[in-house]
C-alpha cells in the first residue's frame, strides 16, 4: 500500500449535492467526474493493492461504509478509488473493497502514520507488527493472496530490468537511487504495485548509505 493524497477541494460536481445525500442520487456526468480525478489523486492505481484502476474499470470505494455512515456518501474525503477486486471470481480470491464489503476497517490508505506501521517481507508479503493491522490486511482484503504477491514481485523484476538497462550492472550510488525514487514518485501514472517498488528503493538507499 502507499498514501493517497487528495486534492482539495474535490470535483465541483459534489458541491451541489448537501451532507447526507445519498451516492445513488449523484447524477452523470459528477460519477465520472469523481472517478477521473481519483485515478488521478492515486496516479492509476487502487488505493488497497495497487492494481491499475481506469475510469471505466474501478469501483468508487467508501472508506467509512454508506450503511454506517450515510452522512458520508458524497464527501469527497471519504471517497477512493479501488480495483474491481475480483468480484466475478470465486469468494476466496476476491480483494480489497470487494472483499470487504461494508466492514470498518483501520487501514486507511490516506494515514501516511498508519502506513508507516506496514512494511514488506522478502517474499513480497505485506506485514506489520501490529496484529489488528495484519488481520485487516489478509483478511479483511485479501493483500497478501500469492496472486497479488506474485504480482509484486513480477513488478519488481521488471524494474530492477529497467534499472540495469539505464544504470549498468554494476554498484549504484545512493544519488543514483534517490533520483530513481523521485523520477518513480513523480509519474502521473505510477507502474503497478509501485509501493512495492517504493519499499525495494528505500531499503536499498539505506543500505548503500550505512555501507
Amino acid at each position: 500500500m502507499r498514501t493517497v493524497g487528495k486534492t482539495k477541494p474535490g470535483p465541483q460536481c459534489l458541491i451541489s449535492y448537501p451532507r447526507g445525500s445519498s451516492w445513488e442520487d449523484v447524477k452523470p456526468p459528477c460519477p465520472e467526474e469523481v472517478r477521473k480525478q481519483l485515478v488521478a489523486d492515486q496516479q492509476g492505481l487502487c488505493c488497497y493493492c495497487m492494481a491499475r484502476i481506469r475510469v471505466d474499470r474501478m469501483k468508487v470505494e467508501h472508506f467509512h461504509p454508506q450503511s454506517a455512515f450515510p452522512e458520508q456518501s458524497t464527501d469527497w474525503g471519504n471517497l477512493l478509488g479501488a480495483c474491481l477486486g475480483g468480484q466475478d471470481e470465486p469468494e476466496a480470491f476476491r480483494r480489497c473493497d470487494t472483499r470487504k464489503g461494508s466492514e470498518q476497517i483501520g487501514v486507511d490508505p490516506r494515514d501516511a502514520a498508519l502506513l508507516a506501521r506496514i512494511s514488506y517481507s522478502a517474499t513480497g508479503k505485506l506485514q506489520s507488527n501490529d496484529n489488528a493491522v495484519l488481520r485487516e490486511l489478509e483478511s479483511v482484503l485479501g493483500l497478501n493472496q500469492k496472486r497479488l504477491v506474485d504480482n509484486r514481485k513480477a513488478a519488481l523484476v521488471r524494474y530492477v530490468q529497467l534499472l540495469r538497462r539505464r544504470l549498468g550492472t554494476g554498484t549504484w550510488s545512493v544519488h543514483a537511487l534517490l533520483s530513481e525514487l523521485a523520477n518513480l514518485r513523480g509519474q502521473s501514472e505510477l507502474p503497478e504495485y509501485a509501493g512495492y517498488i517504493e519499499h525495494w528503493l528505500e531499503v536499498a538507499i539505506r543500505k548503500h548509505g550505512a555501507s
